[in-house]
């Protein structure tokens, strides 16, 4: 049972090798994903469930320039305060290295959230009318580049913002969102 696990570990990584893509630059790399991401707010106590879906380019081998979307799809228990939190945020990413399929990246982005709160200070409670957020996103991830068409991915954003109206009191959404998966690349040009 050992000697079959050693020998399938072995068959991947040298069949990952052989059909790894050749690195040099990641100059006119375009690429994209779509998770599922967990969101954590100190305000709320429950975790917030996004469908994140993201599309990238590479400029220059050290900059890329992302578009993504978090689509809010609820909370893990009932009792929230948002009955809305879908996000678009675009902007940098800084990448420190040039060369080879490792790829750490950093980035700060603007962004923007369609937010409706839910009022539970009453007995009944309420779902307030949808405001516009500006948010500021801090972005750190890597990326993994192991077959030609194809990389694996960890992200992690912190997103922060107030929501100011529509709401009894100021609304820290302030939150923490975690990503990973399996994403896909090709190269857009011929260079």
């Amino acid at each position: 049972m050992g000697k079959t696990i050693i020998a399938t570990v072995i068959t991947v990584l040298v069949s990952s090798l052989c059909f790894c893509q050749n690195l040099e630059t990641r100059r006119h790399l375009l690429g994209g994903s779509a998770t599922i991401s967990p969101g954590f707010q100190q305000s709320n106590p429950d975790m917030n469930i996004y469908v994140h879906g993201f599309a990238y380019f590479y400029p220059e081998p050290k900059v890329s320039l992302n578009g993504e979307v978090y689509w809010y799809t609820g909370a893990q228990e009932q009792e929230t305060l948002l009955a809305e939190n879908s996000t678009l945020v675009f902007g940098p990413n800084y990448h420190f290295l040039k060369d080879g399929p490792l790829d750490p990246h950093i980035g700060i982005m603007p962004a923007i959230s369609l937010v409706s709160a839910i009022d539970r200070t009453t007995s009944q409670p309420s779902v307030g009318a949808y405001s516009l957020v500006p948010l500021v996103a801090l972005n750190a991830g890597v990326r993994y580049h192991f077959m030609k068409w194809f990389n694996v991915f960890a992200n992690a954003r912190y997103m922060m913002g107030t929501l100011t109206e529509n709401y009894p009191k100021a609304l820290s959404m302030n939150e923490w969102r975690i990503s990973f998966g399996l994403g896909f690349n090709v190269y857009s040009s011929k260079e």
